[in-house]
């Protein structure tokens, strides 16, 4: 189904044919930024993840994902990241290497 809706889309633009209105379930995906990315993830054939790249803020703000209601989406849909710190004194530390205020210690980085 997401083929057939890539293909109208691209058929209405080149017929510079514009919709009125969207369906009320189709709702933009959140803004991308540096902080909080949009990445692309394609899959193989056997359903595996074959590949993973962060989007440009242009290609996102186009985008839509279908949302009945509020954490039940598709395409697009959030998700917690997989690891973060919660001890200060490391975030502190982390952020001076980051900001080049301190030696980046390698065993810090690694624990």
């Amino acid at each position: 189904m997401l083929n057939e809706l890539y293909h109208l889309s691209t058929v209405l633009e080149d017929c510079k044919i514009t919709t009125a209105e969207w369906h009320r379930y189709l709702k933009p995906l959140p803004k991308a930024t540096e902080k909080k990315p949009c990445y692309r993830i394609w899959l193989g054939s056997g359903g595996l993840v074959t590949g993973i790249a962060p989007m440009s803020q242009e290609k996102v703000a186009p985008l839509r994902k279908w949302e009945r209601n509020n954490g039940n989406s598709f395409p697009g849909f959030n998700i917690q990241p997989l690891y973060r710190i919660t001890d200060e004194e490391r975030k502190k530390s982390l952020k001076k290497m980051r900001e080049g205020k301190a030696e980046t210690d390698l065993s810090l980085l690694r624990s």
